[in-house]
């Protein structure tokens, strides 16, 4: 059955119409999602909230697991002070830091009734792979939303550890194991500050 072109001008323009609506809701709904995780997941940094020096728990987890995240041995002095400075200089972290250490030691009381530092490497190691397979990235605004709410205290975990940490070992730590004398910032003297990092594995 055939239509008269204004009929089928107006259907068009009403599909449009409905399209235009739809993106906009779902623009909007897109944003609203976007903004609740960001306000979920985001660091507190309210001057009230607390600051100061990591007990020794606190401190203790997250240098075990730091060690269970690279999988290599490392400096712990250099993690001990990343972490005891954050949490001491900027709001928000020392709250985030007890609140991820007591997450994964209620992880590792349910796995294997010990404290994640007293675990063994298996329980360790499982609990790590848990927390990064509920932060996967995802595009969708929603299920963002719906693991930030579900898995919070993984995100942090990632955003506020596994992120940094890993970005501190990069510029540090995996130079000195490539063979490398050492990374940038470290003082070496006016002369050896001059020259290039030396690959000590390729002399």
């Amino acid at each position: 059955m055939s239509i008269s072109r204004r009929k089928f001008l107006k259907n068009i323009g009403m599909v449009s119409l409905a399209i235009g609506v739809a993106g906009v809701f779902s623009f909007a709904s897109y944003n609203v999602a976007r903004t609740l995780y960001r306000r979920i997941t985001h660091l507190r940094l309210a001057q009230d909230s607390p600051t100061g020096p990591l007990n020794p728990d606190t401190l203790n987890t997250l240098l075990v697991y730091t060690d269970t995240l690279l999988g290599v041995g490392v400096e712990k002095s250099r993690y001990q002070s990343f972490f005891q400075w954050h949490a001491q200089k900027v709001h928000g972290y020392k709250t985030v830091y007890e609140q991820v250490a007591k997450a994964l030691n209620e992880s590792a009381r349910e796995r294997g009734q010990c404290h994640f530092a007293g675990c063994g490497k298996e329980i360790r190691q499982e609990i790590l792979d848990h927390a990064i397979a509920r932060t996967e990235p995802t595009k969708d605004g929603w299920t963002r939303l719906w693991m930030a709410v579900t898995n919070q205290d993984w995100i942090l975990l990632h955003k506020y550890v596994n992120t940094p940490v890993l970005k501190l070992f990069a510029n540090t730590d995996a130079l000195l194991l490539l063979g490398y004398e050492s990374y940038p910032g470290t003082p070496r003297g006016l002369d050896n500050y001059r020259q290039p990092l030396i690959n000590a594995g390729f002399k």
